[in-house]
């Protein structure tokens, strides 16, 4: 889901700590962290992507193991 701060740049980490954004490129600085719910979905999302990214590395070791 995204929110104002992501309007200028992706999220450091999947904890969501931003670092490249300044007043006046569209962050919200009016508050500094993410709520528990936003957490946790930020957390599932990088889980999803660390399983698909998992999957990909197997595929290509089978890959190597054919060839």
């Amino acid at each position: 889901m995204p929110d104002a701060t992501q309007a200028c740049c992706p999220p450091a980490s999947a904890m969501g700590c931003y670092t490249c954004c300044s007043p006046g490129e569209g962050a919200d600085l009016s508050r500094k962290y993410l709520t528990k719910e936003e957490r946790v979905e930020r957390l599932q999302d990088y889980l999803r992507d660390l399983k698909a990214e998992t999957a990909a590395v197997e595929e290509r070791l089978a890959e190597l193991a054919q060839g």
